[in-house]
């Protein structure tokens, strides 16, 4: 996968949250996330620079994506408070300190759209 969109889980929360006063009848989709689409080569690289280690590359990234635009919910919520360099640096410290994992698949790589 050669891009994503990456959120807050918090940001998330607040805005699934606030949608709720902005349903509709019928209803109309609202998609959540983070306003940019990310590589996930310079994500790589950014967690890398982090933990001291250059990143193995494997593959090639695909040209398509699953991604969402988010303008809609931007436009009624505004932008998430955590940018995405304070995500990263936030994940990386948690990952260095041994935080608990889920161990949850992210499906980041699933190109079908069945997560």
């Amino acid at each position: 996968m050669g891009h994503v969109n990456v959120i807050w889980q918090g940001d998330a929360n607040s805005m699934a949250l606030r949608a709720l006063g902005a349903c509709t009848s019928p209803a109309s989709a609202l998609n959540l996330s983070g306003a940019e689409t990310v590589s996930v080569r310079a994500l790589a690289e950014a967690f890398g620079r982090h933990f001291k280690r250059e990143p193995v590359f494997t593959g090639k990234e695909a040209a398509t994506a699953w991604l969402v635009d988010s303008s809609e919910a931007h436009r009624l919520f505004g932008r998430p408070s955590v940018s995405l360099d304070t995500m990263i640096a936030w994940q990386a410290d948690w990952i260095a300190r041994g935080g608990a994992s889920l161990g949850k698949d992210t499906h980041f790589d699933t190109r079908d759209g069945k997560y």
